[in-house]
């Protein structure tokens, strides 16, 4: 199950906006009606990674095999963890983003939702804009470093 493309969406005034049909159909397949979102930071901008639940007890339980007194795990565990909330997916194929995330990312009305492999991220338009121009710029680069594991 690997989450691909980029789509262009809106939040409505309540804060909710429509999963790609693709991802829907992902989730549906694996008796997925949720995914569990948080804040994240790619470079200078905010974004909301979003996980199925499995995905998300995975990462979870990887975190708490880790030494419980070191700093790293726990300010992730601050920032990460803690920023985590479970949306559900309505009928109509839409989430409620919360308001905290919402505010914690600087999402408004336009947004895009992209496909990351085993996640799904979800950025206000013009960050990601900004962020794709930077990967635009230095694919040829980013490419050639990673050739070895593509």
């Amino acid at each position: 199950m690997k989450f691909a493309g980029r789509y262009y969406h809106t939040l409505d005034p309540k804060g909710r906006t429509s999963i790609p049909v693709s991802f829907r159909e992902i989730l549906s397949q694996n008796n997925f009606d949720r995914i569990v979102l948080t804040n994240d930071q790619k470079a200078e901008e905010q974004v909301l990674v979003g996980y199925t639940p499995d995905r998300w007890d995975e990462l979870v339980q990887k975190l708490e095999r880790q030494p419980q007194f070191d700093e790293n795990v726990e300010m992730f565990k601050l920032y990460y963890i803690s920023g985590a909330q479970e949306v559900s997916i309505d009928r109509q194929g839409r989430i409620l983003v919360p308001p905290s995330l919402r505010e914690a990312t600087g999402l408004d009305k336009e947004i895009v939702i992209i496909g990351a492999g085993d996640t799904i991220q979800i950025w206000s338009k013009e960050a990601w804009q900004e962020v794709s121009q930077k990967a635009r710029k230095s694919f040829k680069q980013i490419k050639a470093a990673l050739a070895d594991v593509l």
